[in-house]
């Protein structure tokens, strides 16, 4: 599956790529961790650039990818939905992928299977966490939850998860995306070298 495909949402969603976070747990970059002698951030956008409008990375200082946008952080420091608000003030009105940028293995394929037309009164879809809940990112959403992650930062609230309070999700796991014929490892990240590594040797 290649090229912008039919399914995804209309009006060109954009892809906002999350890079603005310190890697503590990784000790360097995520975004420039080189996977088969390409940086992670490079192979997320080169994914996007074949599904998205335009593709925003938000935040982070190392190289930016070609066809790519760089956006400053809302709030630096703050957590990831600072970095959501601050691309989709960038490009108001579009549904939008939220990708981390260190999804190393993750294809055209894999996006446009997550960014294809959300059901009626469903805002976002996202994986199912460990713990049965959303994981916000990975995932798509209408550009109706832009109102749901602007009302979690007004009132204070930091986290992603917080956001989708009151919003519906459509929650899909590892299983369904092999079930369409793609790598699970696609929509998976990484914190750790280990985690890294265990994830590469995954098949």
């Amino acid at each position: 599956m290649t090229g912008r495909a039919d399914a995804v949402a209309p009006a060109e969603p954009v892809a906002i790529v999350l890079a603005g976070g310190a890697s503590r747990r990784f000790g360097r970059d995520k975004a420039a961790e080189p996977v088969g002698g390409v940086a992670s951030l490079a192979r997320v956008v080169a994914a996007a650039r074949e599904v998205a409008g335009r593709v925003l990375v938000v935040g982070g200082a190392g190289a930016l990818p070609e066809g790519a946008e760089r956006v400053a952080d809302l709030a630096p420091g703050e957590g990831p939905l600072q970095g959501a608000l601050a691309g989709w003030r960038a490009a108001p009105g579009r549904a939008m992928w939220l990708l981390p940028c260190d999804l190393p293995l993750v294809t055209a394929a894999h996006l446009a299977w997550l960014g294809r037309a959300l059901p009626e009164g469903v805002g976002g879809r996202v994986l199912r966490a460990g713990d049965g809940g959303p994981g916000p990112v990975p995932g798509f959403y209408g550009a109706e939850a832009a109102g749901a992650f602007e009302r979690a930062w007004a009132e204070g609230r930091r986290s992603l998860r917080a956001a989708l309070d009151g919003l519906a999700v459509e929650l899909v796991d590892a299983g369904e995306v092999a079930a369409a014929g793609l790598d699970p490892r696609g929509l998976a990240d990484f914190d750790t070298a280990e985690g890294l590594a265990r994830l590469l040797s995954r098949r």
